[in-house]
């Protein structure tokens, strides 16, 4: 009969316990013989006949189980740590042997027979953080929301977009944007509309967090338009919505103020077929909204007190926004990100500059708006 992967897992365990081939073999012949069974009482009670001293070392072992994220339970094996370390870390094979070998003893200490892998992971960034290796402590945290964020998630019933836009965001502040920039987002220095939705255009985020074609179409045109975002703003046309007489009336009603367009051939010529999202930008016609950066120019201002300061801060935040439009660039292509810069009034009082000076400022920022 083949040899199962589990009885594979329970080999390499054994002899790192010390056990030989040859008392491997044993087991493996016995369990075969008792019908397959591995569970740690046939294997204990099999290692006693051989290898006492091996028997009480696997009891005292092998009693921490693991209850793996795919709801599946297994030995702990500190092997899985050493090779989650180099694969999504990057960390030499000794570098994570070590940590793999830390972190089974804090286990050991805590004297306890059942472990969560979601666990076993923050022990391991524990010690990532105290050995001072911060970028691989990025590449390897878990991402998630706190359990009671979740509940109250599904006591709204809208548990699978709060879930899914914490994790996302929780990705591009930790992966995609540098250090520096993210420290000024958290501190409410800028901020990306849209960011819940890293992998879509604007739009189409946007439709996300409304109840309704209808009620997307009216909020999408007058957001976009109140701000300066677009010149004509984009409505997509789904093809049941083409189809239905409460969907022609609403198009009907809002035709002069939008483009509208589609994804499928609808059968009509008015309707051009698009697989993104068509704005008007004057001279930047069928272009993309990716998103919306809003840079708060005033709280900086104020906070660093200094001209060349708040020029430095916003030279960092520019950097953390290239970083993401290149990220945001491998799923929406041909797009423009507007940007919106708050609280010029402020920075104008904080730094005593007038209006030019500011807008020399932001200039590298383009093509921005100034809102005081």
């Amino acid at each position: 009969m083949p040899i199962p992967e589990r009885f594979l897992s329970l080999a390499e365990k054994l002899r790192e316990l010390g056990a030989t081939n040859l008392e491997i073999a044993y087991i493996w012949d016995r369990t075969s013989q008792d019908g397959g069974y591995l569970d740690d009482h046939h294997i204990h009670e099999a290692l006693k006949e051989i290898n006492p001293q091996l028997a009480e070392k696997f009891f005292r072992e092998m009693r921490i189980k693991v209850w793996r994220s795919d709801l599946r339970k297994e030995h702990f094996n500190r092997r899985r740590i050493v090779e989650s370390l180099h694969r999504e870390a990057k960390l030499s094979r000794g570098l994570a042997e070590k940590i793999a070998r830390e972190v089974e003893e804090k286990i050991k200490s805590m004297d306890i027979s059942i472990i969560t892998a979601p666990l076993i992971r923050e022990l391991v960034l524990g010690k990532l953080i105290e050995d001072g290796l911060l970028n691989e402590y990025t590449r390897y945290m878990r991402l998630g929301i706190p359990v009671y964020d979740l509940e109250k998630a599904m006591e709204k019933g809208n548990v699978e977009d709060a879930v899914l836009d914490s994790i996302l965001q929780q990705y591009v502040l930790f992966e995609i944007l540098p250090r520096d920039a993210a420290e000024l987002y958290l501190d409410g220095s800028w901020k990306i509309w849209g960011m819940a939705r890293p992998n879509r255009a604007y739009a189409r985020a946007f439709i996300y967090r409304t109840p309704s074609v209808k009620a997307w179409i009216k909020n999408l045109i007058a957001y976009l338009t109140a701000r300066d975002y677009v010149d004509t703003p984009s409505v997509h046309i789904p093809k049941n919505v083409y189809n239905s007489e409460a969907g022609r009336e609403i198009l009907e009603a809002v035709k002069e103020d939008v483009i509208l367009w589609a994804s499928e051939d609808l059968g009509t010529r008015t309707i051009p077929v698009s697989k993104e999202p068509i704005y008007s930008f004057g001279h930047y016609d069928a272009k993309v909204v990716g998103d919306v950066f809003q840079i708060n120019i005033g709280q900086i201002a104020e906070s660093t007190e200094s001209i060349k300061a708040t020029e430095s801060t916003l030279e960092t935040i520019r950097k953390g926004m290239q970083r993401y439009t290149e990220f945001k660039g491998k799923y929406v292509k041909r797009a423009e990100y507007p940007v919106i810069i708050t609280g010029v009034q402020r920075a104008e009082n904080a730094l005593m500059l007038d209006m030019e000076k500011i807008k020399e400022m932001v200039a590298p920022l383009r093509p921005f708006k100034l809102e005081e």
